[in-house]
């Protein structure tokens, strides 16, 4: 009987006199320590902030468009969202081929009319590397050295300016023994290669693909996507963009 007194006033009589009230000033007092040097009120922004960034997430919906290609048939698809809802502007012409619905995917096949513009690559025929460079109707030099080293090109192969004409691109090399009375242009049809050496530089066809996002809550967003279709218009040829030894002066 003795024995379960002692332990008994050692387990709730001491811990209840003694190490309790210790154990609560101790607490309180680095509470209060926290909240004067602030890192009770940071902790309290972060997990506000967080809270917050974690609300806005959800709050608006969230898209982007990725193409796979079947023949002339394009597959558009868009990431799922927790009660998302979707409709398609395929050839972004403003005019929604299907209504909202559940279906983050369409297919479409694009014509001659929904081409937007012209993608220009660059390529290496010999180890592959392909590359798309930017061009505008603007004169720009062709960066021919982003995929092929420079000392591997002649001289003729190098100094061209590129620019885009409605669905053709324009080359110019201009000749410093003959800059004031301009420079040879070479027209590149869409569809046709034309060939550098080594290099390769080809365009492809540039359609544009919306799609609207409706979330839960209502709200809406728009992502739209340019699309170089891997396909050409018209029988596909090559073309040499060397200077020919009789072509008149522009």
């Amino acid at each position: 009987m003795a024995t379960v007194a002692g332990h008994a006033d050692m387990t709730f009589v001491d811990a209840l006199m003694t190490k309790l009230p210790s154990f609560n000033a101790r607490e309180s007092g680095r509470a209060l320590a926290r909240m004067q040097n602030g890192v009770v009120q940071m902790y309290g922004t972060v997990m506000v902030v967080g809270v917050a960034a974690v609300m806005a997430w959800y709050w608006t919906p969230h898209s982007r468009i990725e193409a796979e290609f079947d023949g002339s048939n394009v597959a558009l698809t868009t990431p799922r969202g927790l009660g998302y809802e979707y409709r398609w502007d395929a050839n972004s012409d403003g005019e929604f081929e299907t209504d909202w619905g559940s279906a983050a995917s369409t297919s479409f096949e694009y014509g001659d009319d929904d081409i937007v513009g012209v993608a220009v690559f660059l390529a290496d025929s010999r180890s592959g590397i392909e590359k798309r460079v930017k061009v505008s109707d603007k004169w720009v030099p062709l960066p021919i050295g982003s995929v092929i080293p420079r000392e591997l090109l002649s001289p003729q192969q190098q100094g061209f300016e590129v620019r885009v004409d409605g669905r053709d691109l324009l080359f110019r090399q201009p000749l410093a023994e003959t800059r004031t009375t301009g420079s040879r242009e070479m027209r590149l049809p869409m569809g046709r290669k034309g060939r550098l050496g080594a290099a390769r530089v080809f365009t492809r066809p540039l359609v544009e693909a919306t799609v609207e996002v409706r979330n839960a809550f209502g709200n809406t967003r728009v992502a739209t996507k340019e699309i170089a279709l891997p396909f050409e218009v018209g029988e596909p040829a090559h073309a040499s963009l060397m200077q020919p030894t009789r072509e008149a002066l522009r």
